[in-house]
């Protein structure tokens, strides 16, 4: 392009909003500040401030927006609402709600912009609200009555009649005499006719304290149809209407669940644009007693997965956001570097990663509050300003391990998108795919989302692989130890990433290992014994191999013993498995040493389990009718 074009705010506008949906925030701040400096407007100044905030240059942003007069740079209601957001997000809380407040003044009709004011003053910096004026003064909303119930209400020396609130003025015969007081001040005033009359003054507030209690208030009546607020009266302290909205709400999550168990949906596309994402979904779906899909427990499929690894030579892989956080979780970064060589993350996953700290509002004094509903029950969750901030600071912590372990690169998503995904950008953000786009042919995708990592090999054709065959990589390079890799396991197995592999050696680590109580990690990796699609020949052998161990050796007769066996015997043997039980426990008392066994034939017993048919079906394979296999 000529150098002029190139030089034309336009043009680096454009541009700069280019990189920044790219993720190279340090490209787009750079085109916009040239762009900024020849033209002074918001529509540059919003992205480039956004540009200079993902880029994590705070102090160039800070020095930027330091002085107040950029708060008068040219802009419509919209541009001014948004810097608002921008001043507000890094900390000049009033400057943000004076700027917010001109802006919803020009723009009192649009739904959509007083939207915007509501969550403005919904996500407070710290000093949004301090001091507070609350004297009768101009720009201030009062409310003063009489003895009789005549009333004079409005913005003192407003600009214009507003839908809060008309103009009153400051020289009015009554308003006069209240300027500079508080609430509860009083007058006395004769009539006409020697009648004194006493004038109190019932309410003060600034006009944009006001202005949001009334679009609380009367949004509904004002914007007839737009989305976002609903208002729910609440009459002699009945609540039931609030806990109907609520449980409404959870019933809407429980059909996410639904969608997530019956479809082969990633976890980013089925979280869409969920404020916590990716890792708030995975971590609901934990609370709900499921787990995130990771594998099938297909073995076959599970060694090429670590061949695959291997051939691959250490070329690198890139992270989906959600196994970047698990790998922070599990301290395992080093390691997959080790074995995989230079890890990557796309610039959108890790902001969404960010997002999570801001969602803990560990600057806003006080104590939060949230109720959801489950299971016929509703629960309330309360969090002290100190919990959400040492929440936000483990949350930094894992985030900047990551960044460390990580290159952080920008993604182009294609224009010609292939067919299976421009399908699905129907429904979701094509940003989503950011992971399986960047890896391309190259790179290996690591990813514990079975879908997203099916649906990259059918798109893009790209190879993908998991933390566990990393792990079990490592394991056979002599990277970690056998201790570590039993410990990823057994964390992988606590956080629901199923299917988890298992064999004896790691069965028999975690459970000699697990110093809880009641065996609760042990109890944690045995939920992927027998699971739904395993191998029922191999699952029983394994489970039997593990029994026999354990109950052989003398130093095992301890309370481990009968209760990890129970925790075994109720993972191969609990579900119904549509006529196919009899088979498994058949197949576990063949192979099933007397002492296990015994305890085996106790437990269906005490659990009410069809033992008769699993005797039946042992008779006739010992009379050569039936084979075992």
């Amino acid at each position: 392009l000529p150098e002029d074009l190139k030089r034309h705010p336009f043009y680096l506008w454009a541009y700069g909003v280019m990189e920044i949906n790219r993720g190279d925030f340090e490209a787009a701040a750079a085109a916009l500040q040239v762009g900024f400096d020849r033209d002074a407007r918001l529509a540059l100044l919003n992205p480039l401030s956004q540009a200079l905030f993902r880029a994590g240059s705070h102090d160039a942003l800070a020095a930027l927006l330091a002085d107040e007069s950029i708060d008068a740079t040219p802009g419509d209601a919209s541009e001014r609402m948004r810097f608002a957001h921008t001043l507000n997000q890094i900390g000049y809380g009033r400057r943000a709600i004076s700027l917010g407040y001109s802006a919803l003044c020009d723009a009192a009709d649009d739904p959509d912009l007083s939207q915007k004011y509501m969550g403005l003053i919904l996500q407070p910096s710290s000093d949004m609200f301090g001091d507070v004026p609350v004297v009768v003064g101009s720009g201030m909303f009062i409310q003063i009555s009489n003895d009789v119930g005549a009333s004079i209400s409005g913005i003192v020396d407003g600009d214009a009649d507003l839908p809060w609130g008309d103009v009153v003025s400051s020289s009015h015969g009554i308003v006069s005499r209240f300027m500079g007081t508080k609430v509860d001040h009083s007058i006395e005033m004769d009539t006409d006719f020697d009648v004194v009359r006493t004038w109190t003054l019932t309410l003060v507030q600034p006009a944009w304290l006001r202005a949001w209690y009334d679009l609380l208030e009367n949004s509904e009546a004002r914007f007839p149809g737009a989305t976002g607020v609903v208002k729910i009266e609440i009459q002699d302290k009945d609540f039931s209407k609030v806990f109907s909205q609520i449980r409404r709400q959870a019933e809407r999550g429980q059909k996410l669940l639904d969608a997530y168990r019956e479809h082969a949906i990633p976890l980013a596309v089925i979280a869409g644009r969920h404020q916590a994402g990716a890792v708030g979904f995975a971590d609901f779906l934990l609370d709900r007693g499921l787990g995130v899909r990771t594998a099938t427990g297909n073995a076959e499929a599970f060694a090429q997965a670590v061949r695959r690894i291997e051939t691959h030579g250490r070329r690198g892989a890139v992270l989906d956001g959600f196994t970047a956080w698990r790998a922070a979780q599990f301290k395992v970064l080093p390691l997959l570097t080790k074995v995989l060589g230079p890890l990557a993350i796309p610039t959108t996953e890790l902001i969404a990663l960010q997002k999570l700290v801001a969602l803990q509002d560990a600057d806003r004094p006080g104590q939060s509050m949230s109720t959801s509903y489950q299971n016929g029950q509703y629960f309330k969750h309360e969090l002290s300003q100190a919990e959400r901030a040492e929440i936000a600071a483990w949350m930094k912590a894992r985030i900047e391990s990551i960044a460390e372990a990580c290159t952080i690169e920008p993604v182009t998503v294609p224009d010609d998108l292939p067919d299976a995904l421009e399908r699905l950008s129907e429904i979701a953000d094509p940003d989503l795919m950011a992971p399986a786009i960047l890896a391309g042919k190259k790179r290996l995708l690591l990813s514990d989302d079975l879908a997203l990592r099916e649906l990259s090999a059918e798109v893009f054709q790209t190879e993908a692989v998991w933390l566990q065959t990393a792990a079990q990589s490592a394991l056979k390079q002599g990277v970690t130890t056998a201790e570590g890799y039993v410990e990823l396991v057994q964390s992988l197995a606590i956080h629901r990433h199923g299917v988890v592999s298992l064999d004896l050696a790691t069965l028999y680590k975690i459970y000699r290992t697990d110093d809880t109580a009641g065996l609760y990690k042990f109890e944690a990796v045995c939920r992927y014994l027998g699971h739904e699609t395993a191998d029922c020949v191999s699952h029983v052998r394994l489970a039997c191999a593990f029994l026999n161990q354990i109950w052989a050796t003398s130093l095992e007769r301890e309370w481990r013993v009968p209760v990890a066996t129970g925790q075994v015997v109720n993972a191969v043997l609990g579900m119904d498995r549509e006529g196919e039980w009899a088979r498994w426990a058949a197949l576990m008392i063949i192979n099933l040493e007397a002492g296990p066994r015994t305890h085996l034939i106790g437990w269906c017993r005490s659990t009410s389990k069809p033992l008769s048919q699993a005797l039946l079906l042992l008779r006739r394979i010992k009379h050569g009718n039936k084979t075992p296999t």
